[in-house]
Protein backbone atom coordinates (compact mmCIF):
# COMPACT_ATOMS: atom_id res chain seq x y z
CA UNK A 1 0.00 0.00 0.00
CA UNK A 2 1.47 3.40 -0.92
CA UNK A 3 1.82 6.26 1.58
CA UNK A 4 -0.74 8.25 -0.43
CA UNK A 5 -3.40 5.57 0.06
CA UNK A 6 -2.96 5.50 3.85
CA UNK A 7 -5.16 8.06 5.62
CA UNK A 8 -2.53 9.01 8.20
CA UNK A 9 0.68 7.18 7.37
CA UNK A 10 2.45 6.08 10.51
CA UNK A 11 -0.24 7.08 12.97
CA UNK A 12 -2.65 4.90 14.86
CA UNK A 13 -5.48 4.13 12.49
CA UNK A 14 -8.94 3.21 13.61
CA UNK A 15 -8.62 -0.38 14.72
CA UNK A 16 -4.96 -0.49 15.63
CA UNK A 17 -1.41 0.81 15.50
CA UNK A 18 0.56 1.35 12.29
CA UNK A 19 2.38 -1.54 10.71
CA UNK A 20 5.86 -1.92 12.24
CA UNK A 21 7.57 -1.64 8.84
CA UNK A 22 6.03 1.78 8.09
CA UNK A 23 8.48 4.61 7.62
CA UNK A 24 6.35 7.16 9.40
CA UNK A 25 5.93 10.83 8.78
CA UNK A 26 7.13 11.48 12.31
CA UNK A 27 10.39 9.68 11.63
CA UNK A 28 11.05 12.44 9.10
CA UNK A 29 10.56 14.98 11.92
CA UNK A 30 13.87 13.92 13.49
CA UNK A 31 15.75 14.71 10.28
CA UNK A 32 13.84 17.73 9.00
CA UNK A 33 12.61 19.49 12.15
CA UNK A 34 9.04 19.69 10.85
CA UNK A 35 6.50 17.56 9.05
CA UNK A 36 2.84 17.89 8.08
CA UNK A 37 0.51 15.13 9.24
CA UNK A 38 -3.21 14.54 9.50
CA UNK A 39 -4.40 14.31 13.10
CA UNK A 40 -7.82 14.70 14.66
CA UNK A 41 -9.30 15.57 11.27
CA UNK A 42 -6.85 18.43 10.63
CA UNK A 43 -3.72 18.89 8.56
CA UNK A 44 -1.18 19.83 11.19
CA UNK A 45 2.39 21.05 10.92
CA UNK A 46 4.44 19.37 13.67
CA UNK A 47 7.55 21.39 14.46
CA UNK A 48 10.47 21.16 16.84
CA UNK A 49 10.68 24.49 18.69
CA UNK A 50 14.23 25.27 19.72
CA UNK A 51 13.52 28.76 21.07
CA UNK A 52 15.27 29.03 24.42
CA UNK A 53 17.44 25.98 23.77
CA UNK A 54 21.15 26.47 24.29
CA UNK A 55 21.87 24.51 21.12
CA UNK A 56 20.15 22.86 18.20
CA UNK A 57 18.47 19.56 19.01
CA UNK A 58 20.16 16.61 17.36
CA UNK A 59 18.12 14.17 15.28
CA UNK A 60 18.65 11.64 18.09
CA UNK A 61 17.20 14.05 20.67
CA UNK A 62 14.18 14.67 18.43
CA UNK A 63 13.78 10.91 17.89
CA UNK A 64 13.62 10.47 21.68
CA UNK A 65 10.58 12.81 21.71
CA UNK A 66 8.66 10.82 19.09
CA UNK A 67 6.81 8.44 21.45
CA UNK A 68 5.34 11.43 23.31
CA UNK A 69 4.52 13.22 20.03
CA UNK A 70 2.73 10.08 18.82
CA UNK A 71 0.63 10.01 22.00
CA UNK A 72 -0.42 13.63 21.51
CA UNK A 73 -1.33 13.05 17.87
CA UNK A 74 -3.22 9.82 18.62
CA UNK A 75 -5.49 11.83 20.95
CA UNK A 76 -5.35 15.09 19.00
CA UNK A 77 -9.12 15.49 18.59
CA UNK A 78 -9.48 15.65 22.39
CA UNK A 79 -6.33 17.79 22.79
CA UNK A 80 -7.72 20.23 20.23
CA UNK A 81 -11.13 20.41 21.91
CA UNK A 82 -9.60 21.13 25.32
CA UNK A 83 -7.22 23.72 23.85
CA UNK A 84 -9.99 25.49 21.90
CA UNK A 85 -12.27 25.57 24.96
CA UNK A 86 -9.41 26.97 27.06
CA UNK A 87 -8.70 29.61 24.39
CA UNK A 88 -12.38 30.60 24.33
CA UNK A 89 -12.49 30.99 28.11
CA UNK A 90 -9.20 32.92 28.08
CA UNK A 91 -10.50 35.51 25.61
CA UNK A 92 -14.22 35.63 26.39
CA UNK A 93 -15.61 38.79 27.95
CA UNK A 94 -18.50 37.02 29.65
CA UNK A 95 -21.32 38.43 27.53
CA UNK A 96 -20.94 36.17 24.51
CA UNK A 97 -23.83 34.07 23.28
CA UNK A 98 -23.77 30.34 22.70
CA UNK A 99 -23.92 31.11 18.96
CA UNK A 100 -20.74 33.21 19.24
CA UNK A 101 -19.01 30.40 21.11
CA UNK A 102 -20.04 27.88 18.45
CA UNK A 103 -18.80 30.20 15.68
CA UNK A 104 -15.46 30.60 17.48
CA UNK A 105 -15.00 26.82 17.68
CA UNK A 106 -15.93 26.53 14.01
CA UNK A 107 -13.41 29.08 12.72
CA UNK A 108 -10.46 28.55 15.10
CA UNK A 109 -8.50 25.77 13.44
CA UNK A 110 -5.33 24.14 14.77
CA UNK A 111 -2.49 24.61 12.30
CA UNK A 112 0.70 23.73 14.16
CA UNK A 113 1.81 21.55 17.04
CA UNK A 114 5.18 22.58 18.47
CA UNK A 115 7.29 20.40 20.73
CA UNK A 116 10.35 21.48 22.68
CA UNK A 117 13.36 19.43 23.73
CA UNK A 118 11.71 19.13 27.15
CA UNK A 119 8.65 17.46 25.53
CA UNK A 120 6.44 20.51 26.10
CA UNK A 121 3.70 21.12 23.55
CA UNK A 122 1.74 24.05 22.18
CA UNK A 123 -1.21 24.01 19.79
CA UNK A 124 -1.22 27.02 17.44
CA UNK A 125 -4.56 28.16 16.05
CA UNK A 126 -5.58 30.26 13.08
CA UNK A 127 -8.93 31.90 12.46
CA UNK A 128 -10.26 30.61 9.14
CA UNK A 129 -13.31 32.56 8.04
CA UNK A 130 -16.29 30.63 6.82
CA UNK A 131 -18.66 31.93 4.16
CA UNK A 132 -19.05 35.09 6.21
CA UNK A 133 -15.83 37.18 6.26
CA UNK A 134 -16.81 38.63 9.63
CA UNK A 135 -16.60 35.17 11.24
CA UNK A 136 -12.90 35.55 12.10
CA UNK A 137 -12.33 38.95 13.74
CA UNK A 138 -10.44 37.52 16.71
CA UNK A 139 -6.87 38.80 16.13
CA UNK A 140 -5.09 41.29 13.92
CA UNK A 141 -3.53 39.93 10.73
CA UNK A 142 -0.15 38.34 11.36
CA UNK A 143 -0.94 37.23 14.92
CA UNK A 144 -2.25 33.93 16.20
CA UNK A 145 -2.86 32.26 19.57
CA UNK A 146 -0.93 29.29 20.90
CA UNK A 147 -2.29 27.19 23.75
CA UNK A 148 0.52 25.65 25.80
CA UNK A 149 -0.07 22.28 27.40
CA UNK A 150 1.15 21.05 30.78
CA UNK A 151 2.77 17.66 31.45
CA UNK A 152 -0.68 15.99 31.49
CA UNK A 153 -1.45 17.59 28.10
CA UNK A 154 -4.01 19.93 29.62
CA UNK A 155 -4.14 23.60 28.57
CA UNK A 156 -1.98 25.71 30.83
CA UNK A 157 -1.59 29.16 29.24
CA UNK A 158 -2.08 31.18 26.06
CA UNK A 159 0.47 33.23 24.19
CA UNK A 160 -0.05 35.45 21.17
CA UNK A 161 2.49 34.71 18.45
CA UNK A 162 3.58 36.82 15.50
Amino acid sequence: MSDASRPEAGFPAPGGPPAPDDVTALDRLAAAGDVTVRAGGHDLLVMVDEVGSAERLTPEAVAALLPRVRLVLADFAAVRERAAAFLWEWGAQGEETEEERARFHRVMVPTTLTVTGAAQFAVHFEARPTEHAADAPYLLDGYWPAVHLDAELLPDRVTIEA
